[in-house]
């Protein structure tokens, strides 16, 4: 097929399709409409549930227990809460010798999150999350850069790269 036959073969379609869309604007309204066509649902998104008086909420002093929690703890198993005590306050924080000890030696990399913070474990088993710049708690340790399973820290004057340590296989892999 040569570019003159297409051309007319475009032209053909064009044309037979204009004539049955003008066929259809001329004879629709002349055709009746189905009488079955159900009614519009005037129910719709409306609510299934009952609201809630102010009557059914509790009063708030039931909740200063609620408000008193503390929810933000640092990271790591000194922190974790006591459950002999049963309730949910904090563990003590770290003493002096627990921060004495955590620059006993390097930090370890724990994990990094982004390109920009960095958790890092202490000697003394305490994890903290970091950002670029910023100094690890109790120590001279300064997060420096962050990379996926690397992190760059200032420690003792020197810089050290932090490798994140392998994760053990699976039972089965």
């Amino acid at each position: 097929m040569n570019h003159q036959k297409i051309n007319l073969a475009i032209r053909t379609t064009a044309v037979v399709t204009a004539v049955a869309a003008m066929g259809v604007v001329a004879v629709g309204p002349f055709l009746p409409l189905d009488e079955a066509i159900p009614e519009a649902r005037t129910d719709r998104g409306m609510p299934t549930t009952r609201g809630v008086s102010a009557p059914d909420l509790p009063a708030p002093a039931a909740l200063e227990a609620v408000f008193a929690m503390s929810l933000r703890q640092p990271l790591g198993d000194a922190s974790a809460p006591s459950e002999s005590r049963g309730t949910n306050e904090v563990a003590p924080a770290l003493t002096t010798d627990a921060v004495a000890d955590a620059s006993a030696g390097p930090p370890a990399l724990v994990g990094t999150i982004g390109d920009s913070l960095a958790m890092l474990k202490t000697s003394a088993g305490v994890v903290e999350v970091v950002g670029v710049g910023e100094t690890l708690a109790g120590t001279d340790t300064q997060l420096l850069a962050v990379r996926p399973g690397r992190a760059e820290v200032r420690y003792g004057g020197q810089k050290l790269t932090l490798v994140k340590p392998a994760e053990p296989a699976l039972p089965g892999e």
